[in-house]
Formats: C-alpha cells, structure tokens, sequence
C-alpha cells in the first residue's frame, strides 16, 4: 500500500474516533477528548495525528448541526443525561431517558465496557492482534468499528446507544452520523 493511501485512511481513522460514542453522557462530567478517544487513537496507531481531525470535524459540525449566534460568549449547555428525551421523527412519540439514570452511571465503567468491546471487533478485523501496526490493519479495523460498534446493545444502554446525539443543544443526529461525516471529509 503506498504512502498516500495510509494517509488517507490514517487521516480517515483520527477524524472517526475523535469524538467517543458516549460523549452525551461523559459529557460536563469529564472531557471527552481523552478516556477512549485517546485510547482508540492509540489502538488504531494514529494517536499522533490526532490534529488531523480538527477541520474534519468542524466542516462536519457546520454541516449537520444548524449554526446559531449566542449572545455572550458561549453557547448554552444542554445535559443530555438531565431530562433526556428522544423523540421518533415520524410519528412523535417521546422516550424519556430519566429512568435510564445516564448521569448517575460510573464513567470508568461505560468507557471500560465500550473499549472491551471495540478491542474485540478490532482484534477479530486483524486477526488477534493487540495493536494495529500496518495500514491494511488500519484500514480492516476502523470499518470493523464503523460498521459494527454503533450497533451494539451497549449494557444499560440497549437500542439507545446507536442513537446517542453528536451534540445535545441539536440532537437530530446521532454521534454515529458525525464521526462518519467528519471521517468522509477527512478522506
């Protein structure tokens, strides 16, 4: 494989794990930006380029979220594990996420459980081993991810983990939906 094809799915594979599939619920708790996002980075061999995501990740921002002016300095925040509520988008009925107890689970516990599992779709994607090394691993470990960890029934979370939101103040999209946009620009 030549060097400009491992750059792409080096790239394609920082701007995917940026961003943790259970950041709604870490999120105001603890940052984000290290627990698994910095260990899948370093799994998949691309935890020094983890600058490459950041115009990814904003061109994706912009384009599936709605942009808003904030007067003040900062936008509002919005505790997605406060008063939670999804909603169908076609027939409107509402679930409430409150006897989910989102913001009462153990972060270490909930970023232990999801890593478990993306070691194991990794580890089976490149044949056993412990760490990706070569750019076809990469390449076979990120789609294994991609195409499988948003649809596991996470614990306590069951179906609602494929639907965890990108950002809590528009959640019309699920995190799976931006870590792919974000992933699609970076190539």
């Amino acid at each position: 494989m030549n060097n400009s094809h491992d750059q792409i799915w080096r790239a394609k594979a920082a701007a995917w794990v940026h961003d943790p599939g259970e950041k709604q619920v870490i999120l105001f708790r603890r940052g984000h930006e290290s627990g698994n996002a910095k260990r899948f980075a370093e799994l998949l061999n691309v935890a020094d380029a983890k600058e490459w995501h950041k115009t990814p990740d904003h061109w994706a921002s912009a384009s599936d979220r709605p942009q808003f002016e904030f007067e003040g300095s900062a936008a509002p925040q919005v505790r997605f594990t406060r008063n939670g509520v999804l909603k169908h988008p076609l027939c409107g009925i509402e679930f409430s996420l409150d006897k989910l107890q989102l913001g009462n689970k153990d972060l270490d516990d909930i970023e232990d459980e999801v890593f478990g599992i993306a070691v194991d779709l990794m580890q089976k994607a490149i044949g056993g081993k412990a760490q990706v090394e070569t750019a076809e691993e990469r390449r076979r470990a990120l789609l294994a991810l991609w195409r499988f960890l948003p649809q596991c029934a996470l614990g306590d979370f069951g179906e609602l983990w494929g639907l965890l939101p990108a950002d809590s103040r528009v959640p019309d999209h699920a995190i799976w939906a931006h870590l792919d946009l974000a992933s699609a620009l970076a190539g």
